[in-house]
């Protein structure tokens, strides 16, 4: 029963593991950067500096998504990816949209799972901020050390969830790279004891929790593939 355990979980990481793989698989890198170069470049020779802002922007967030193919990213890389989203999301939407940053500067070289946040943030913009009409729209970024955890912390004033739409959200599969799959990476790379966890109430707003240990030590995923290796 112990080895059939162990078969079955080690079946879950690589299915894990191959949906990132798929989720990359589908931008060419290099085509892109080169692309937005060009656009870059042809933009700039025609002063249209607003486009080369987006341009810009749009290259910093694929190159931090991307990450060179790494599993792991640096807590400053990964808040580089969300603020180039967001500065994106800003220029695109039409109301005013309000953004506030707490990062503790001890924890920027702290390296974590890619790509757990950027989703995390889609999602206050989709499903919060864009749902609720009657108020300029704010989001807040928090990253902390809390109890030897790592904590992010996301917070909109969008329209909310009831309680039976959370549990929904944690249970689901979506179609897209949603909560779920960053709640189930994350206990795959350091257990059960770690994930999301959500905080809403309707027409008030949402906050989305991400708790990771600081000790690397913790990370069960990079033990499991020393051990095969």
């Amino acid at each position: 029963i112990k080895k059939l355990m162990r078969e079955i979980g080690e079946s879950e990481e690589m299915k894990r593991e191959f949906e990132l793989k798929a989720l990359r698989s589908q931008m060419n890198p290099h085509f892109l950067y080169n692309t937005l170069s060009v656009i870059n470049w042809k933009a700039m020779e025609r002063g249209a500096d607003d486009i080369c802002e987006v341009v810009q922007l749009l290259s910093t967030f694929y190159r931090t998504a991307l990450n060179h193919g790494s599993d792991m990213i640096s807590v400053e890389n990964e808040l580089k990816n969300v603020c180039s989203y967001i500065q994106l999301q800003q220029i695109m939407h039409d109301k005013k949209i309000e953004v506030r940053y707490s990062v503790n500067p001890d924890l920027k070289k702290l390296q974590i799972p890619c790509f757990i946040l950027q989703p995390v943030v889609e999602n206050a913009f989709l499903h919060g901020i864009d749902a609720e009409e009657n108020r300029d729209g704010c989001i807040e970024i928090s990253c902390q050390k809390e109890s030897e955890k790592l904590v992010f912390a996301v917070k909109d004033n969008g329209c909310g969830m009831t309680e039976k739409q959370i549990e929904k959200i944690l249970t689901t599969h979506s179609n897209g790279y949603g909560l779920k799959n960053i709640h189930e990476r994350i206990q795959l790379y350091y257990g059960k004891a770690y994930g999301i966890k959500i905080n809403s109430a309707p027409h008030v707003g949402t906050e989305v929790t991400l708790v990771l240990p600081i000790d690397d030590k913790k990370c069960l995923f990079a033990q499991n593939t020393k051990k095969q290796t």
